[in-house]
């Protein structure tokens, strides 16, 4: 996480040199002001400030989580983390202000004008990124209401916060689309390269601080019992398992032709087999308190289907023609309209 918050911004430095580290110093200042605004408590700012920093992460992420660290480490050093509530705020204030992280296993931020179908595809890394940003945003808002226990978001709030997001991550696309044309070498001088390979220690000490952060985010919704420990089990057994991948058989074969739980398609499959087992075993519940288990009963498609994968990790890639392209694109549409309930599967 810290490394992709540091690469991040490389098209700021790229365009400007070091005058793109303005960013970081914007996403500081922010965070200050906020923890000012906020009487350095662990709370979301007032809604322009809260709009600057969510344009703020979809522009340079590391901007973005440093304007967060500033206000986590203000609430601190001021004494104002008293509970186990104001950590989980802190928690789901993360999730809105360095929102970047996750589009990018979404769609390629940057992409290379060799292809023959680049304008297809840089259309599609326009579009796509969009609908799951005006999918995600109300979910984003309302887990950082659950996880505090206060009405920090309202509803009328929301689209204004969604179009703001959305103009950011098409003004971040076209300055991605500069650099790549006017300054491709720089790029590649200031950019960090990959990331260097993390010893075992370092990867179960993760492990373990990925366990803790999954448990205090779900509390707060779940409470603490047996079907919480399921939904964990079901979600880090094929993260477990893949540190000892490198021991286990590889099919070039299922490489090639197994799609693998991040691929459009198997998304939109496991979505529809999640729902639609989910009604089956509780179609008898009588009240909402069966949501735990329908959030367990959703997560074990992707815990199965995710496990293949791991016998597939080498090999060639299959073909990205015309009808994978569009395939792709019919599945995110349909998936959309699926999370935006203008279709119901029930």
């Amino acid at each position: 996480m810290l490394h992709r918050c540091c690469v991040d911004g490389a098209w700021a430095r790229a365009i400007f040199g070091s005058g793109g580290f303005i960013l970081w110093g914007a996403g500081i200042t922010l965070g200050v002001l906020s923890s000012i605004q906020t009487g350095f408590l662990p709370l979301p700012p007032s809604l322009p400030l809260v709009l600057a920093l969510v344009a703020l992460g979809l522009l340079d992420a590391g901007a973005g989580f440093l304007a967060w660290l500033t206000i986590a480490l203000l609430s601190i050093f001021t004494g104002n983390i008293t509970g186990f509530d104001d950590v989980c705020t802190l928690m789901g204030m993360f999730t809105l202000f360095a929102a970047l992280m996750t589009l990018n296993r979404i769609r390629p931020l940057r992409r290379e004008r060799s292809s023959e179908k680049f304008l297809f595809d840089r259309a599609m890394d326009y579009i796509i990124p969009t609908i799951y940003l005006l999918i995600a945003a109300s979910a984003v808002l309302d887990v950082i209401n659950g996880l505090s226990g206060l009405v920090l978001f309202v509803p009328e709030n929301y689209m204004l916060i969604r179009v703001v997001a959305v103009l950011a991550l098409w003004g971040r696309l076209v300055l991605e689309d500069i650099t790549t044309a006017y300054f491709p070498i720089r790029y590649e001088r200031v950019h960090a390269g990959s990331q260097v390979r993390q010893n075992k220690s370092f990867i179960f000490v993760a492990f373990l601080i990925y366990i803790i952060a999954y448990m205090m985010v779900a509390i707060p919704f779940f409470g603490f019992g047996s079907m919480l420990l399921i939904l964990l089990a079901l979600d880090i057994i094929p993260s477990f398992l893949s540190f000892i991948k490198q021991h286990l058989p590889n099919s070039k074969f299922l490489h090639k032709w197994y799609p693998g739980t991040d691929s459009t398609y198997a998304s939109l499959v496991l979505t529809v087999i999640g729902v639609y087992l989910a009604f089956w075993l509780l179609k008898g519940a009588s009240d909402y308190r069966q949501m735990s288990t329908i959030m367990v009963i959703l997560a074990i498609p992707y815990a199965v289907a995710e496990i293949p994968s791991l016998f597939g990790r080498e090999g060639n890639e299959p073909k990205n023609g015309w009808a994978n392209r569009f395939a792709s694109v019919i599945c995110w549409i349909f998936f959309a309209l699926i999370s935006l309930d203008v279709i119901r599967l029930l």
